[in-house]
């Protein structure tokens, strides 16, 4: 009964909960930044569409890619890691709603992602969520509503700043991170694929990502941004460059001594947010050596750090994160969880890189683009800050990880099997 089942299920006697799974995690991709309790729900339900569809179809084993076992052995690393944490409940909890959430949401794009349809899909998902988050960030800026308190505005040392936009996530630099993405996203489709259809409107999007980018004055997520256009004008289109450096002449005409002002101090140091980032690091190194195999437990920097504070000296004062991926995740891990996390950013890159270099078409190209850019903006970015923390954004990353082992998958030749 059972193998008749699941024969007539695999001939489409029964409804193809394939293109539904596919659907729903278009809905997930971009209800996360906008929605984010409703892209929970539609992943949730995403994952018991997928089970069904494992039953039915009969398969009982799941398919477990190198990258994926790797995913898994990160987050069984970050669960060792609680017996650390000096708050195991707190911690528990926190890793509990996140890490299950990241990696399924990357079995369910490895595993029905099957087609460049499919991709370009998600991808498409992506990008008008990202037009609706900037759009608002720049009527945020006009209108009102931007983050103006001394924590995120230093007006004693940037007299000209008044505000900073965060649109739908929780701060700007969140919303840079998340913005750097999408431009990146947007490089990939301008150079890879020749079609103005295309192009055109990835172009605008672009633009308005780039003024959003601007309103937010996260000075990192413009230096990240800045490296990822360059390097992508150098390797693939000077028009890139003369497109880049237009924008930049605008800005820089509009608000050319806040922005440049603010740009500079990036490298000077002498804004107290430098000079907390500073202080940040060197704590942080502090956790490493006490803690280099087992870490500090996961999401436990905020309950750690108050006892290697040497700048602050506030037991009250709470600080969320190391501002830098590879200090926060080394501290909370220790250093094999960061060596799993290079593995899999490095594994990630390798795969869009040899996608870009066999795509059978335009499209696959300008989507290895993309993604190669994109992996490039977070292991820049992640230099100054690590937004990774925050679920959303998080989410993302693993989403268009998933994604471009999908398309690796999609492009691969008979020989390259191994991930």
């Amino acid at each position: 009964m059972i193998e008749n089942t699941c024969q007539n299920y695999t001939q489409g006697n029964f409804c193809k909960l394939e293109s539904i799974i596919c659907l729903v995690l278009a809905g997930v991709a971009f209800c996360l930044p906008i929605f984010p309790k409703a892209a929970s729900f539609l992943l949730e339900m995403g994952v018991l569409l997928a089970l069904c569809d494992n039953v039915l179809a009969g398969r009982f084993k799941m398919a477990m890619p190198f990258s994926f076992r790797l995913l898994l052995l990160f987050a069984a690393l970050a669960g060792l890691s609680l017996w650390a944490s000096p708050r195991f409940f707190e911690s528990f909890y926190n890793y509990k709603t996140l890490i299950p959430q990241y990696v399924f949401i990357y079995w369910l794009a490895i595993s029905y992602i099957k087609t460049p349809a499919r991709t370009y899909g998600m991808l498409t998902a992506v990008l008008a969520s990202a037009a609706c988050v900037a759009s608002y960030g720049i009527y945020q800026y006009f209108y009102g509503g931007a983050l103006v308190t001394a924590e995120w505005v230093d007006s004693a040392y940037f007299p000209a700043l008044k505000s900073r936009v965060f649109s739908t996530l929780e701060n700007p630099n969140i919303l840079a991170s998340f913005l750097v993405t999408t431009v990146a996203l947007c490089v990939g489709g301008i150079l890879g694929c020749d079609r103005l259809r295309v192009q055109a409107p990835l172009t605008v999007l672009m633009a308005v990502c780039t003024v959003c980018l601007i309103f937010t004055f996260s000075r990192g997520a413009w230096l990240s941004m800045l490296i990822v256009l360059l390097a992508a004008g150098v390797m693939f289109s000077k028009r890139l460059l003369f497109l880049f450096s237009g924008v930049l002449a605008l800005a820089a005409f509009c608000m050319k001594d806040l922005i440049i002002s603010r740009f500079i101090s990036a490298f000077q140091g002498g804004d107290t947010s430098s000079a907390l980032r500073r202080a940040i690091w060197e704590s942080t190194w502090a956790m490493i050596e006490d803690f280099p195999f087992t870490g500090i437990g996961w999401n436990a920097y905020q309950f750690v750090y108050h006892k290697y504070d040497f700048f602050i000296n506030n037991p009250e004062n709470i600080i969320y994160h190391a501002h830098n991926m590879y200090l926060n995740i080394a501290a909370e891990l220790g250093l094999p969880g960061l060596a799993v996390f290079l593995l899999l950013l490095g594994l990630h890159f390798y795969m869009a890189v040899t996608t870009l270099q066999k795509a059978k078409s335009p499209t696959a190209r300008a989507a290895a683009i993309g993604f190669c850019a994109v992996l490039c903006g977070v292991v820049v970015g992640g230099f100054t800050d690590y937004t990774l923390f925050n679920m959303q954004l998080a989410s993302i990353f693993w989403l268009l990880n998933g994604l471009t082992f999908a398309l690796w998958q999609q492009n691969k030749t008979v020989t390259d099997n191994r991930f």
